[in-house]
């Protein structure tokens, strides 16, 4: 293998690092690649030289001195593919159609709308999670309310994404963690639009949380939503 492998030194040579880049946003059958896999390839590369500068075999990082940079990977949004308030309103009332189980995922789903929570975040949402701001008295009606002014909060602090159970420490398909791209213990507050906190509220009075405090739960298994019953 060292016979056929060139010496990591040699990457101090700007020329022969610009041409490692190239290479990497390469297919095989020579055209280019999509820029989310050349970055990702790019990644793991800088990675790979800043364990060689680690151990002493490269003086510096050669990649800033090619000016070559990865191609942005992020797309405009087509409205016209993206479901309207009127539609979503239309989806949330259908999945509530569909049994316990839709009952269940309503507001699963309408965290995800709203609030733009992802699945993992949304499953592991917790009571204490939510804020939700306080009814006021009807005294008209002798009815308790929703405020004029129904915002609430959540305030998010753990994820748990659907990772399979190859990649996680608990051999099960999901396991608690930090935020993405978060550190341990730091939180992400969202808005709670007044249709969500009108949501959840329902939510909480008539399913109630689990013993760990989970706003969803499957109804087969009592614990998190499986990822199959969402998809």
């Amino acid at each position: 293998m060292s016979t056929n492998t060139r010496k990591v030194s040699e990457l101090s040579d700007t020329d022969l690092a610009r041409a490692v880049l190239a290479a990497l946003g390469t297919k095989l059958d020579g055209k280019a690649a999509a820029p989310a896999t050349t970055q990702r390839k790019r990644g793991v590369f800088v990675n790979a030289i800043e364990y060689a500068i680690e151990r002493r075999l490269l003086m510096t990082n050669p990649v800033p001195a090619t000016k070559k940079k990865a191609g942005k990977t992020g797309k405009p949004v087509d409205k016209r593919v993206v479901a309207n308030p009127t539609q979503a309103r239309s989806l949330l009332a259908a999945v509530r159609e569909q049994g316990k189980t839709g009952k269940m995922l309503e507001g699963f789903f309408g965290t995800m709308y709203y609030a733009g929570l992802r699945p993992g975040e949304a499953v592991n949402l917790r009571k204490h999670n939510v804020v939700l701001p306080p009814l006021v008295l009807n005294k008209k009606t002798g009815e308790w309310e929703e405020p004029e002014d129904a915002w609430g909060e959540l305030v998010l602090e753990q994820s748990a994404p659907a990772t399979g159970a190859a990649w996680t420490n608990n051999g099960r398909r999901r396991e608690v963690r930090q935020l993405k791209g978060r550190d341990v213990g730091e939180q992400r507050p969202v808005p709670c639009p007044p249709e969500l906190t009108k949501l959840l509220r329902l939510h909480i009075k008539n399913h109630g949380v689990d013993a760990e405090g989970r706003l969803f739960r499957g109804i087969q298994n009592g614990t998190e939503v499986p990822e199959g019953t969402y998809c």
